[in-house]
């Protein structure tokens, strides 16, 4: 895999002592004492519950927040006991909803001391503290399972008898720091003072290799658990807690390092949320409890992230979901508690503020329809963690209209965004997807583009399919996955010579980006997506005529005899109906209008068709309500293919632009962020 990554940032740890107890040598004596006035070692903190109280009398969004987060509680405690259940992702599901439980009826317990709470905690804990095992052969699951016991463990503590706490510990132990040393590899050392036996089970999750799941969302979350399970245990278990805070040192940047330079994460926007969340708690428990995060947040491109995170939103308020994510809307997506986090300790203030807006968005209606759809607790989990890191109401007035009109992120996955202005949900927005394929929860998506006008989104991604279709993780050129077409680039806004995939190792970059006052525009070079299809392939994406109008301009030259006729594809919702000659295309959704028109070539055999979004096996999603703007052109040795795409009735009218060889599209504006 060819990944924008800067491997030395990924080698770059602070060094420290570390004692036997797994803290540095120079910090104070653990907080979490065994002792009446025992203060949690995971998030909360005497000063952090005080504070809770303190705004939830004196900010009005505290209150919201916590006539929410109390309601949850109250509504979970009815909630059928988690269970033993594997599926195709073991036990992920009922994980995240004891993890929610944990953290929600925690939460209340701390505040209110309503022992409702904590006898309905102590049934959990104590049942799934019996469980056989946490299904380590998807570990995933595991970690979480672990944070929510270390989160009982902690916020129970009081509430829980020392034989019930012993047992908790026991196991955290058992079944999921007994897999670090395989999962770090780094055996234990033979003195070290242990209750685990001297064979220790092979871990399914490696936090160092080539795999995937040593650098995505799953080193972060694995990570996390297994921190938390040892900082818990850390007296307990000194050597064991030792090894797990050095491993989490050494493992968590080859994950980081995919911020790098700008913040975006290249799995997409679905599992920034997930990978960043658990990200964060391990930042947040390394400061709690050892007064260091050694430096992992100045990991280039994290202090970016919540930058990213603020713009990443079209202007209907539908992210833009590239990967395995789904077009899931800012007002759910948007209230993330490790956005709240970022953008405290990072920054921007547009960030700040935008953090407590999407949270009073959320709260005024936070019922969503996926809630629904999982067992209680398991959506909306981190909830809790709102309150803990709340956004304070000191960041003087920001929105994000003081924000430049158009971006470019680098990083394995690039983006460019542009858009007419950022006060209206009518704007003109284009957002363009390049950088690496291979990355996990990747598509083959090189030079595919979102288009949305007039508060409606023209261009889809259609986001994941399941994932539990055959093959499904095979990312190899000729992987089971690229069949899929939610996966593969028939289904993505781009160009394709025949029904060819794009490698699926490729890269492509963006060579040039502008922004002035009337335009902005973009192109990046895909010449390795298609090996041996052309000399060269570009693709340049504009927003002209004081960013009125958006033109998509390919340009291959030197293509090979071998390379069949070009596909230009656009997925939509709207209803496309076709002029006689086929060169344009009246696009109406909601009653509003996108025009399509064909600018080049001149040639009559270049014209739109409508196709079928249905994908070839009947496992795969059927696509429902979604058909191709399809445009298909004869061979040719050099070619330049050309759609203007005009909101509104006018278009017809108007004057179609000069159409100007992208080497002479301007590149003279420094970068904005």
């Amino acid at each position: 895999m060819r990944f924008a990554v800067a491997l030395h940032a990924a080698l770059i740890v602070a060094s420290a002592t570390i004692n036997a107890a797994g803290l540095p040598a120079n910090s104070p004596p653990a907080s979490a004492a065994s002792s009446p006035g025992h203060e949690p070692c995971i998030f909360l903190t005497s000063e952090r519950l005080q504070r809770i109280r303190d705004l939830e009398k004196s900010d009005s969004l505290m209150a919201a927040l916590r006539h929410h987060q109390r309601t949850l509680a109250e509504e979970w405690l009815d909630a059928t006991p988690i269970i033993h259940k594997y599926h195709g992702a073991g036990m992920l599901g009922q994980s995240r909803a004891m993890l929610g439980r944990m953290l929600s009826w925690g939460l209340e317990y701390q505040l209110t001391r309503d022992q409702r709470y904590a006898q309905r905690a102590r049934q959990e804990l104590l049942n799934v503290a019996d469980f056989p095992d946490w299904f380590p052969q998807h570990f995933l699951g595991t970690a979480e399972i672990a944070l929510a016991l270390a989160v009982g463990h902690e916020w129970f503590y009081d509430a829980l008898s020392a034989d019930e706490r012993a047992t908790l510990r026991r196991a955290l132990l058992e079944k999921a720091l007994a897999f670090a040393p395989s999962a770090y590899g780094v055996p234990l050392p033979r003195t070290a003072k242990t209750a685990l036996p001297s064979t220790l089970p092979a871990s399914s999750w490696l936090a160092f290799g080539k795999g995937g799941t040593a650098i995505n969302n799953w080193n972060q979350v694995c990570n996390g658990g297994l921190l938390a399970a040892a900082l818990v245990l850390r007296d307990d278990e000194p050597d064991l807690s030792r090894l797990v805070i050095d491993g989490v040192r050494r493992s968590l940047p080859f994950a980081m390092a995919h911020y790098a330079p700008d913040g975006v994460w290249p799995e997409g926007p679905a599992y920034w949320s997930y990978g960043t969340t658990y990200n964060v708690i391990i930042l947040d428990l390394l400061r709690q409890n050892l007064g260091t995060d050694y430096d992992l947040s100045g990991q280039p491109g994290f202090s970016s992230t919540a930058d990213y995170y603020t713009r990443i939103f079209g202007p209907t308020g539908i992210i833009f979901n590239f990967g395995d994510s789904a077009p899931v809307t800012e007002h759910i997506a948007g209230c993330e508690p490790a956005y709240t986090w970022l953008a405290s300790h990072f920054g921007p203030d547009t960030a700040r503020f935008a953090s407590r807006a999407r949270l009073k968005s959320f709260l005024k209606d936070p019922w969503s329809s996926e809630y629904f759809k999982y067992t209680k607790g398991s959506i909306f989990r981190f909830l809790a963690l709102h309150a803990i890191w709340f956004p304070d109401d000191t960041t003087p007035d920001a929105p994000l209209s003081r924000l430049p009109l158009d971006t470019h992120y680098r990083g394995t996955a690039e983006i460019v965004l542009l858009r007419s202005q950022w006060d209206s949900p009518n704007a003109r927005w284009l957002a363009l997807k390049s950088g690496a394929n291979g990355f996990p929860h990747g598509n083959l998506d090189l030079g595919s583009f979102l288009l949305e006008s007039d508060g409606v989104r023209w261009a889809h991604d259609l986001g994941p399919d399941s994932y539990r279709l055959p093959g499904n993780w095979d990312y190899k050129n000729g992987g089971k996955r690229w069949t899929y077409f939610r996966n593969n680039n028939h289904s993505h806004n781009t160009l394709t010579p025949g029904e060819q995939l794009q490698h699926a190792t490729a890269t492509a970059p963006v060579t040039r980006f502008y922004s002035a006052p009337d335009q902005a525009h973009a192109i990046v070079d895909m010449t390795d997506v298609y090996p041996g299809a052309a000399r060269h392939v570009l693709r340049g994406v504009a927003l002209i005529e004081n960013r009125t109008r958006f033109l998509v301009q390919d340009e291959w030259t030197g293509i090979a005899a071998s390379t069949p006729p070009l596909n230009w594809r656009m997925m939509t919702t709207s209803d496309i109906a076709l002029s006689d000659d086929a060169r344009s295309a009246r696009l109406t959704r909601n009653g509003k209008t996108l025009h399509a028109e064909i600018l080049s070539p001149a040639s009559p055999g270049t014209r739109f068709a409508i196709e079928s979004a249905s994908p070839p096996s009947p496992d795969e999603n059927p696509n429902t309500g979604f058909r191709i703007l399809k445009l298909t052109t004869p061979s040719a040795t050099d070619i330049r293919i050309a759609v203007l795409l005009t909101p509104g009735d006018t278009s017809l009218t108007q004057t179609p632009p000069a159409l100007m060889p992208l080497k002479d599209w301007p590149d003279t504006t420094p970068r904005p962020q």
